[in-house]
């Protein structure tokens, strides 16, 4: 029987909006549900219904209820009590909506004269703890004029008053509901360079192969003379560098001077968020809901386990 393994996780790299870790000592099984579940089953809420009552605006109703449904929504307060606060809307006792599984927001802005960004900004909530996601990060706070998202420009004398109704859902059933932007992982790379090989290359081969490299992966000093791996996680597989060593080989079965591998236990991830959750919480959200399954398939098993033990006893006259 092999050997259990026990994941581990290191974090690289953790922003407003974005992490980058490293899940290691596991295999791609176990990576993939981690990014399909942060994709398609990490709850959020998201405008699903929309009751327009004036717009005068070039764009169509049914456009401008698409777009206010790609907003992402914020709950102030953390991930915890995001999860206690609120039900799916098909698991509430109420009859329509209620404070337990939805949010309404309003919407009323008039172009008096002159032209009008109607933005995210526009959009205002009836609780005080769910606002619209204006702008995912502080850098792009900082790098915009804008006051939100767009979601109409208004000519003069033009109008648009609505109401909408956000509810809970996943990714699973619509894209607006995802928490992220980008959820991706890599093998991280093992690059292994045969110094031997190496040092029989003239400069002029060692500068094409420094060169090929299009994330400058290594490092050499002004001569070309040492050739060193100034950062391995920068690889991309692009394998320019291989190509450019295999040209230098006078018989193909010859060893090569480098080789890049993927580390089967080892996967880097990139998770980008659009505002809803913080990157962290996503993470810790899709784990657990991970676990939940897990839990549920066990309990699953051990109930027919035990079904079938039942069925397996001999029925005898004396009982």
């Amino acid at each position: 029987m092999p050997n259990p393994q026990f994941p581990k996780v290191e974090i690289l790299d953790l922003r407003d909006d974005f992490i980058k870790f490293e899940l290691f000592e596991t295999d791609a099984s176990v990576a993939n549900a981690l990014r399909r579940v942060m994709i398609a089953e990490v709850p959020t809420l998201a405008i699903d219904l929309v009751t327009i009552e004036v717009n005068t605006s070039v764009m169509t109703d049914e456009f401008l209820a698409h777009r206010l449904g790609m907003i992402p929504l914020l709950f102030d307060g953390g991930l915890e009590a995001f999860r206690q606060r609120f039900v799916y809307s098909q698991d509430c006792d109420c009859e329509e909506h209620c404070p337990n599984c939805s949010v309404e927001f309003q919407l009323d802005v008039r172009a008096e004269q002159g032209m009008l960004s109607v933005t995210s900004d526009s959009l205002k909530s009836v609780d005080p703890y769910i606002r619209p996601v204006n702008f995912s990060s502080e850098e792009e706070f900082n790098n915009t004029q804008d006051t939100g998202v767009i979601i109409a420009k208004l000519g003069p004398g033009q109008h648009i008053r609505l109401s909408a109704i956000a509810k809970l859902g996943i990714g699973k059933e619509h894209a607006k509901w995802a928490p992220v932007a980008v959820a991706t992982f890599m093998y991280e790379p093992k690059i292994t360079l045969n110094q031997a090989i190496l040092s029989t290359y003239t400069p002029e081969q060692k500068a094409e192969l420094y060169k090929s490299c299009p994330t400058e992966v290594y490092e050499t000093d002004e001569n070309y003379e040492q050739f060193t791996i100034a950062n391995h996680m920068r690889c991309m597989y692009c394998d320019e560098c291989v190509k450019v060593v295999n040209s230098y080989k006078d018989n193909p079965e010859d060893d090569a001077a480098v080789t890049i591998q993927m580390q089967e236990d080892r996967f880097i991830f990139s998770v980008e968020t659009t505002g809803q959750l913080k990157p962290e919480e996503v993470v810790i959200c899709a784990l657990d809901i991970i676990r939940e399954k897990l839990s549920y398939l066990k309990h699953q098993c051990l109930e027919l386990s035990q079904e079938d033990q039942a069925q397996a006893i001999p029925v005898t006259p004396f009982g």
